[in-house]
């Protein structure tokens, strides 16, 4: 029996303090199937759909593509277009955009038959948005960002094959995404604040076990402003991580200085500190409220 899982879509608390609320708040996630390839595609129909995300500022900053295989009640999709590309059939989506003057995140369905239609966020609760966020994709906070008037620029999207699979049980993810080192942040990741002062997060703790449990090392990566080792000693994680390394805010050092290895990822709630990872190492980066979809298999 696949194990049923409830899965906060939007950062909580992981925002350093800011709640975020949204329509959308909880998702239902299911572990990963490993032979998906092997389902019988003869006879379905095949369509795609563009997530498409416009700005604050009205620009169109990715439109990405699915194709969904549907046959009886069931579905197989998995992204199409360049891995390093954000843009997939972009002359379609700025038509559309500029017809439509979208903001905030928005679908079209392409038929085999070239025939169109357009969605919203809201109107998206089926599973299909889900794969998104395995490669590390927060649609609902960019949209909700572009409701209450904050202009996102760029965004960041793993390089990893996904594909999400759906059947009478529920959905299921199959990902070979390797991870050979993790660093994490501190503040608003191993620890959260809450209404109770600041805690640590149980989500952190979870994916350091799981990753001990195969033998990949985790890092404590942080900037913090205080006595890091000994908070860490007040909390009893001490011991918990394989290495960790405290940077001086002011002495100029990034944290992408630090990650050497090609295969790490980097968990990290600041956009700007994951951004400088990426752009510098190339890896993986994930936000603190993906840290259960991580090596969950």
């Amino acid at each position: 029996m696949r194990k049923r899982l409830e899965i906060p879509i939007v950062p909580g608390f992981s925002l350093a303090g800011d709640e975020i609320y949204h329509s959308l708040e909880y998702s239902t996630y299911y572990e990963p199937l490993r032979h998906v390839e092997s389902v019988d595609c003869s006879g379905c129909t095949k369509r795609e759909r563009l997530y498409c995300f416009t700005n604050f500022a009205g620009d169109l900053v990715f439109s990405l593509g699915l194709q969904i295989i549907e046959n009886n009640g069931m579905s197989l999709c998995s992204r199409v277009g360049d891995a390093d590309s954000l843009f997939y059939r972009r002359d379609l989506a700025e038509e559309q955009d500029e017809k439509g003057r979208f903001k905030g995140i928005w679908t079209m369905d392409i038929d085999d038959d070239g025939t169109r239609s357009i969605g919203t966020l809201e109107s998206q609760r089926d599973g299909y948005m889900k794969l998104w966020r395995f490669l590390g994709l927060n649609m609902p906070r960019l949209h909700y960002d572009t409701l209450s008037s904050r202009n996102v620029e760029k965004v960041l999207i793993n390089d990893y094959p996904a594909r999400l699979f759906c059947h009478e049980s529920g959905w299921a993810v199959e990902t070979n995404m390797h991870c050979g080192r993790v660093y994490m942040d501190y503040d608003d990741t191993v620890t959260i604040n809450t209404d109770n002062g600041t805690l640590v997060n149980d989500e952190a703790i979870s994916l350091v076990i799981r990753c001990r449990n195969r033998g990949i090392p985790v890092v404590l990566i942080s900037k913090h402003d205080g006595d890091l080792l000994r908070e860490l000693q007040d909390f009893g994680i001490s011991g918990l991580f394989d290495e960790v390394l405290h940077l001086k805010r002011d002495s100029g050092a990034e944290k992408s200085d630090y990650i050497t290895e090609k295969d790490a990822i980097l968990i990290d709630d600041s956009f700007g500190e994951r951004w400088k990872a990426h752009e510098a190492r190339g890896i993986n980066t994930f936000e603190p409220c993906m840290m259960e979809l991580i090596l969950n298999d």
